[in-house]
């Protein structure tokens, strides 16, 4: 009997100390933290998630002259769904081609952009950024004669500038957020020649401009056709610049046909990369037909021969 009686007692301890243990076990799973092991193996596959997710960023050049034009290409395997920059006071914005994960910025340095070491910022929605030093170069730019006319006296090239400068700034100032095209830009003629120089410095008597284009060598009734896809915002016939067409590609980029003598497309039309969008002329102030191209990037005007052959050199087919 005492034996069964130590045993009994004994079962009443295990018992009680089996429900203790329950009850504590029960509350640690509430009140206690949950902690994920992670193995070796899954470190290793978290790390190189991270090495692909950080973005790879390739700059046309780090020293740019006066009117040069910066492009910036990005690849991110990483949930971006934002870039933008800056480059001092210079806002660049970025858009995706069609290639998944690849970002595009183009800006301009405007002519009058003083010299000097510069920081590009550019910022992700993910919260990297990114930062490197830019150098401005000055550039020297040539000094001609102010051509002229019998019509087209120094007085009379200041009042038609003067009046055609705020249906261009109306212009100009046309912000689209988005780009109409998918493909790197190309040139307006079939054969380039230039005959007038882009930021040549035109000195008269008593009136001097800075050419912000460029003029080409074009005969009359020259095909003129569109660098890349957009939508025409001007097809008017302007007091200094002629018969003018005006397209707007997205992003603040714009390109300017002048001294036209025929539109083959009008204002809110579609205008498409390669195709035919008017003839060459000598209307306006102009000595002689030629097509004067100017490349605008909100609203700052770059060369024009140097936007395309960068791009084109940078990125090919974007």
């Amino acid at each position: 009997m005492k034996s069964k009686g130590k045993i009994f007692l004994i079962l009443i301890v295990v018992a009680i100390f089996s429900f203790a243990l329950y009850q504590w076990f029960e509350f640690s799973k509430i009140s206690a933290p949950v902690v994920e092991v992670i193995t070796e193996k899954e470190v290793i596959k978290e790390e190189t998630k991270i090495l692909l997710s950080k973005p790879e960023i390739s700059i046309s050049s780090d020293s740019l002259e006066q009117g040069d034009t910066l492009c910036i290409k990005v690849k991110t395997d990483s949930e971006v769904n934002k870039i933008s920059g800056e480059l001092d006071s210079i806002k660049i914005d970025f858009f995706q081609p069609e290639i998944k994960g690849n970002w595009v910025g183009i800006t301009g340095i405007p002519l009058k952009k003083k010299p000097g070491k510069y920081n590009l910022v550019i910022s992700f929605s993910d919260g990297k950024i990114f930062e490197k030093e830019l150098t401005v170069i000055e550039r020297k730019f040539p000094i001609t004669g102010l051509p002229v006319t019998e019509i087209y006296t120094p007085t009379k090239i200041a009042e038609t500038l003067n009046k055609d400068t705020p249906i261009l700034k109306q212009i100009f100032s046309i912000y689209t957020p988005g780009v109409y095209f998918n493909q790197t830009f190309i040139y307006p003629l079939k054969e380039i020649k230039i005959v007038g120089l882009f930021g040549e410095i035109r000195k008269g008597k008593d009136f001097t401009v800075q050419h912000l284009g460029v003029d080409l060598d074009a005969e009359v009734g020259t095909p003129i056709y569109a660098i890349n896809d957009g939508i025409v915002r001007l097809s008017e016939d302007l007091s200094a610049y002629g018969k003018t067409l005006i397209i707007d590609h997205g992003f603040g980029i714009f390109s300017f046909y002048c001294h036209l003598n025929e539109f083959k497309v009008l204002k809110g039309e579609e205008a498409k990369r390669g195709k035919i969008i008017a003839f060459s002329g000598g209307s306006g102030y102009s000595t002689g037909p030629h097509l004067h191209l100017t490349i605008k990037i909100n609203s700052k005007s770059v060369d024009p021969l140097r936007f395309i052959e960068t791009i084109k050199k940078e990125y090919g087919e974007i």
